[in-house]
Order: C-alpha cells, then sequence, then structure tokens
C-alpha cells in the first residue's frame, strides 16, 4: 500500500459579529495525494486532531476522532470542535492564554493504527472564540482596507498528456581517433632470498576424559509466594495520600488537594521539587473467587467505542451490554467488568475447548482491534509467566452491534488443579498486556476451574472478606504537582491507597 500524503491547503475560521452567534468549531480542509503526488479520490479515512499548548510538544487542551471521506479530488474537510472527544472539551481551550499548535494524527489503513502526520502552529487566533471567552469587547473600530489576495486554492486533476512528438533523425557518426602507443613494460626486479623456516613446537599431549556426573533430580517444588514487602521511599521527600470512602481526598504532609471536579483532584506540593516525582499506585487487594490471590488492575480508559458482547469458554457462556456494570468489585462500565463471582467453568487440561468471544462498539463507528485470553496457570496472581497468554487474535473489523470470533485451547496438563482467574482483554491500538490500561477497549475477568492438570503443591489459602478495589490514575506529573482521576464507575465505596515518592 502506497504512503498517503497530506497536504494542508488551508484553515477556515468559523467568525460571527456577535459572541452569543459564534461558531463553536474550526474549519480544517486538507487534500490526500500519494507518494507519486497524485490525488487519493473517494477513500475513507479515521483523524485524530489535537490542541496542543504553548509549543509543538506541550500538553493536549483538546484531542478528538474523525472519520472523514476525500471527494473526486482528494479533498476532505472536518470541523474541529464537533468531532468525538478523546480529552478535554473544546470550550474549555483558553485561546487568550498561551500559543496553540494543531497536531494530525492519521489512521490510512482503518487498522487502528495512528501516524503522527504533523504539527503547526495556528498563527492567527480564532478571534470570535476568543472574544467569547473574554468578556464584553471594546467599540467596533474602522473598516481596515481590503486585505491580500488569499493563497492558490486546491489544484485541479491534471490534464491528459499531449501525443507525443516525431523521432528527429538520427545524427551521423563521428570519426574514430588514433591509438595512441603502447609504453615499455618495466624490468622485473630480483627475487630476495628466502629466509630459514623455524623449528616447530612440540604438540601437548591430550588429557584423558574425566567421567561424566550423574543427572540430578529434576527442579523441586516452587516454593510458597512470600508476603509483599512494604513500599519502600524514595531519595527525596515520601508521602502518601489516601482516597476516602466518600471518593473525595484529603490534604497531607508535603501537599494540598483542591476538588477539580466530580473524581478530579489537584495535588499541589508545598514547594517545588528539583525533578518530577515517580508515582506508583496501589490498589487495595482484590480476592479472587476460590483463592486469596490477587491481580493487578486492567482496564480501558477511555468509555468511547469497543464493548465485549460475549465470551465463552466451555460450559461459560456470559453476555453483556454497552454500558452494563458487572456485580463484582472494581467493575466500570465500558472499562472493566469483574465477573470472578459467576459459577466457574469446568475445563479438563489436556482437552480442547470450544471457545468464542465477541467483540463490537457502542456507537455507529467501527474500528479494527484485537483480543486476547490469558489464565493464570500456576495461580501465582500474574499473567506474565510463559504460556499464560493461551490465545490472541488480532487484524479484526468487527460490526458495530458484536462479530463472534470461534476458536480452541488447550490447557497443558502442567496446569495446576483448582480454580483460577481467566481474563479477556479486548484493545482497539493493538495487543494490550494483562495487567495495564490502555486507551479504547474493555477486559472482563472469570473464574475456571482446571481438573486433569498437576496438583499445586503450595495451593493458595482460600480468600478471607474481599477488599473492593476503587481504581485511580494519574497524569499532568510535573515538579509542582499531578491530578488524580478517582473512576468510581458504580462501585462500593472502599478507600484506594496511592503513595508516591519524589527525587
Amino acid at each position: 500500500m502506497k504512503k498517503i500524503i497530506f497536504l494542508l491547503t488551508g484553515m477556515l475560521l468559523s467568525i460571527a459579529v456577535f459572541a452569543q452567534t459564534v461558531p463553536h468549531s474550526i474549519s480544517y480542509q486538507a487534500v490526500a495525494r500519494n507518494t507519486t503526488g497524485t490525488v487519493v479520490p473517494n477513500t475513507t479515512l479515521t483523524v485524530i486532531a489535537s490542541i496542543l499548548n504553548n509549543s509543538p510538544t506541550g500538553t493536549v487542551a483538546y484531542s478528538e476522532k474523525f472519520s472523514v471521506s476525500t471527494n473526486q479530488y482528494g479533498l476532505f474537510t472536518m470541523h474541529l470542535g464537533q468531532g468525538t472527544p478523546v480529552t478535554g472539551t473544546f470550550d474549555g481551550i483558553s485561546w487568550g492564554g498561551s500559543s496553540h499548535w494543531l497536531k494530525i494524527e492519521i489512521d490510512f489503513a482503518n487498522t487502528g493504527l495512528f501516524t503522527l502526520l504533523g504539527t503547526s502552529e495556528l498563527l492567527s487566533v480564532p478571534y470570535a472564540l476568543f472574544s467569547e471567552n473574554s468578556g464584553t469587547g471594546g467599540p467596533t473600530g474602522p473598516t481596515g482596507n481590503d486585505g491580500i489576495v488569499g493563497p492558490q486554492g486546491v489544484a485541479g486533476p491534471a490534464g491528459a498528456d499531449g501525443v507525443n512528438g516525431a523521432t528527429g533523425p538520427t545524427g551521423p557518426s563521428g570519426n574514430n581517433g588514433t591509438n595512441g602507443t603502447n609504453g615499455t613494460n618495466g624490468s622485473n626486479g630480483a627475487t630476495g632470498p628466502t629466509g630459514p623456516t623455524g623449528t616447530a613446537g612440540a604438540n601437548g599431549a591430550t588429557g584423558a576424559q574425566g567421567p561424566i556426573g550423574v543427572t540430578g533430580p529434576g527442579a523441586g517444588a516452587t516454593g510458597p509466594m512470600g508476603p509483599t514487602g512494604p513500599a519502600g521511599g524514595g531519595g527525596g521527600a515520601s508521602m502518601k495520600g489516601v482516597v476516602n470512602a466518600d471518593g473525595t481526598i484529603s490534604s497531607g504532609t508535603g501537599y494540598t488537594v483542591n476538588h477539580v471536579s466530580t473524581g478530579v483532584y489537584q495535588i499541589t506540593f508545598s514547594s517545588a521539587l528539583s525533578a518530577a516525582p515517580i508515582l506508583n499506585i496501589t490498589p487495595e487487594a482484590t480476592a479472587s473467587a476460590g483463592s486469596s490471590v490477587t491481580y493487578l488492575a486492567s482496564n480501558a480508559t477511555s468509555t468511547a467505542d469497543d464493548e465485549i458482547f460475549n465470551v465463552t469458554f466451555g460450559s461459560l457462556n456470559n453476555n453483556s451490554i454497552c454500558g452494563d456494570v458487572a456485580p463484582g468489585a472494581g467493575s466500570m462500565a465500558f472499562k472493566y467488568s469483574n465477573y470472578t463471582d459467576l459459577a466457574p467453568a469446568t475445563v479438563t487440561a489436556g482437552a480442547p475447548i470450544t471457545s468464542s468471544v465477541s467483540i463490537g462498539f457502542c456507537n455507529t463507528f467501527t474500528y479494527g482491534t484485537t483480543f486476547s485470553v490469558y489464565i493464570d496457570l500456576n495461580q501465582n496472581g500474574s499473567f506474565a509467566d510463559a504460556g499464560e497468554s493461551v490465545y490472541t487474535a488480532t487484524g479484526l473489523n468487527p460490526a458495530a452491534g458484536g462479530t463472534a470470533y470461534p476458536f480452541t485451547v488447550t490447557i497443558p496438563t502442567s496446569a495446576f488443579n483448582g480454580t483460577t482467574r481467566m481474563r479477556v482483554v479486548d484493545d482497539e491500538n493493538g495487543v494490550a498486556p494483562a495487567e495495564a490500561t490502555y486507551t479504547w477497549g474493555e477486559t472482563e475477568d472469570y473464574t475456571i476451574n482446571i481438573v486433569g492438570g498437576t496438583n499445586n503443591p503450595t495451593p493458595p489459602p482460600p480468600p478471607t472478606a474481599a477488599a473492593v478495589s476503587r481504581f485511580v490514575s494519574v497524569a499532568n506529573i510535573t515538579t509542582t504537582g499531578f491530578t488524580v482521576f478517582v473512576l468510581s464507575g458504580g462501585q462500593s465505596p472502599a478507600d484506594q491507597k496511592f503513595h508516591f515518592t519524589a527525587n
């Protein structure tokens, strides 16, 4: 596939005389051409546009996603401010507070993978938007002189090639030049005498091979997992905060808290640090069904687009719809669903297990996506061990309402018998790790019961009363503070600890 290059042909600002009639958008037009400069007509593309503060690498003031189509001349149009928001709000952009840059990212083949096209400065402030946010304007000034003629419009399609002219007659051949005289060969120099050959050294005797030792027994059983040690302090000040049961955050030693909006808190250091701190989120333990093993979180950060509509694994068959909140602890609509309290599906190690996952979208858009299935075969609370990624499907293009993808899994007989956790991750941007956050998609957790495998020599103890986790994320980390996002999503109230260490 040829790489598509987009040439910016103009940016149009929607401007009105009165602030209350200002269109809250900026028109943006571009022409799509391939690497030979030929216009790419009648093609559907996915575009992410971001408004950046102060510099080409500044913080994102606002970003949104578009699905656009080129016309027969390769021209497409977007209205910035009217796409699907990804970060911030268009009306929340402070046009007069700083310079702004426009970053464009393109998904050329609609696979869900975006390529940075470029970043350019917005040299003229959208004055209607600025004046709407800056209070009452002064009196109207005198009419200015006519401006200079604007840039040339989009070039029309190339005309047909003209007829080739007739080939002219061949000119006469020139005369051959005379050959030069060969030079005389020089005389060979005398060969020097051969030096004497040195005496060859004697080879040492080869020693006798020693006897091969007896092979020892196989590797011993894995010992029980030790308790998790306390979090260590950093090179500078170590501070810890707590998200209260009602979702609020209190100020602590060395920092203060400002409640920005629902679930959003700004942490400000009492004195600026020499470097941005290293932040770690420590969630409350959440016990899996049938054991006391705890697992790291996995969830999407955006509520847009993707949804897992069905998971079938042996006798397990669970349906869900967009916006459903699973009954298990920590469940968040569109982002994470904890179904570990459902009756475990009993599966036999060494035997094929008929399975399928149905994925789709919660709007009319469709994008390329993937999904992966993980099983904690050794019951140690991690999906990162060898062989625990049991199935991955890539390059999928499901329908908006969901498409089922069948597959077969065979659990190895080395897997430990008993209940353990299975995790299904749908990620629009690629194959997500089982223990991480990502942008668009959903994670669902289930409990399965393995039989016919290997007995665990140190099975995990049964769970005590399980604490309900409250998911927390952080952003905008600087030497003066950072922002905490409390993602409640219909969870039961529970404390959620976090700590950060300043270098």
